[in-house]
């Protein structure tokens, strides 16, 4: 019984550490997002054609660049946070405001 218990939570240990580990490569893929927006022009006029957030989402995912909403809010928390000027601090601003356009 007690061997069965640890498997369940080995099992339970391994499915939480692969779930953290995709959400991690999603915040990265906001904060690739976000720095790539501003200075890639071939990405941001493929932004512009999208006409709601979701479907945003749904082009930046076929583009390898997968996130949700919350995990665009976690990485703009964490840049902000990695911010050594106001100029820095703006840009993710902006970027944060522009996609809250997108409705």
């Amino acid at each position: 019984m007690i061997g069965l218990m640890l498997h369940i939570v080995s099992i339970e240990f391994i499915h939480s550490r692969f779930h953290l580990k995709i959400i991690a490569m999603s915040i990265q893929n906001a904060m690739t997002f976000i720095k790539n927006v501003e200075t890639n022009i071939d990405l941001r006029k493929a932004c512009y054609q999208c006409k709601s957030r979701s479907e945003l989402l749904e082009m930046l995912a076929g583009e390898d660049l997968a996130f949700n909403e919350f995990e665009f809010s976690e990485a703009v928390n964490v840049m902000l946070f990695k911010c050594q000027t106001y100029e820095q601090a703006d840009c993710v601003k902006q970027t944060e405001l522009w996609f809250s356009l997108f409705r």
